[in-house]
């Protein structure tokens, strides 16, 4: 009886595992059917470790070309070391544009408050004023370089950012509440190396297509400048 009771319990975890299989294939083919690229069945991956990311190991799943850039779709797992030395596990999905070079520069723009608070846990670089009260408030820019940073971080570039995450957050309380309301429905622009990102948390998706759709406009920005 307790061999039986184990092959069920065996068989009901192999369907469950057949059905999320599925089940993400087809929420991949939607997502690269909303943005136009080409689903990979053995796409590259990529591992190592930094200052920002801790240990991370990332898998190519989609390409093709979004605003006149070399585009790619990366699902990224990242496990990074907090300062009491436990584990804190995550799976992103990231948008790639290829810069074409290594621009020698990496720097990160993400939410505000979200922002902060992961830095507290991941021992992050310090956050750059960028000069602008409003953008820092709603902004965390963090570099190596902070001076290079800036200079990608224009005058126009912020007034691009603050639009974009109106676009994408809406009309919030303007309170802190609402701010890291706002912010949890944002994700982090980055120049990584030779592409320019945008990171989301979670798995492919139509939502997280959808606002990749708009992302891309901007990380253009960001391509074109690097």
């Amino acid at each position: 009886m307790e061999g039986a009771l184990a092959i069920l319990g065996l068989l009901a975890v192999v369907g469950v595992l057949y059905w999320l299989a599925r089940l993400t294939a087809k929420d991949r083919q939607q997502m690269a059917e909303i943005l136009g690229l080409q689903v990979l069945k053995n796409g590259a991956q990529e591992s190592g470790q930094d200052h920002i990311l801790g240990h991370f190991h990332q898998t190519l799943t989609m390409q093709g070309e979004m605003c006149g850039y070399p585009a790619g779709v990366w699902i990224r797992s990242v496990r990074r070391l907090t300062k009491h030395n436990s584990k804190n596990e995550s799976l992103q999905t990231v948008l790639a544009l290829g810069l074409g070079k290594d621009c020698g520069t990496a720097f990160r723009i993400e939410p505000a408050l979200s922002g902060k608070l992961q830095s507290w846990f991941g021992g992050d670089q310090p956050a750059v004023p960028s000069g602008d009260h409003e953008f820092d408030k709603l902004f965390r820019l963090t570099s190596p370089d902070p001076d290079a940073a800036r200079r990608y971080l224009t005058e126009d570039m912020k007034k691009v950012l603050i639009a974009f995450r109106k676009n994408v957050v809406g009309d919030m309380p303007d309170s802190a509440i609402g701010q890291f309301s706002g912010d949890l429905l944002m994700g982090t622009f980055a120049i990584e190396g030779v592409r320019a990102t945008y990171t989301v948390p979670g798995t492919p998706s139509e939502k997280i297509a959808r606002h990749f759709q708009t992302a891309a406009q901007f990380l253009a920005e960001f391509a074109r400048r690097a």
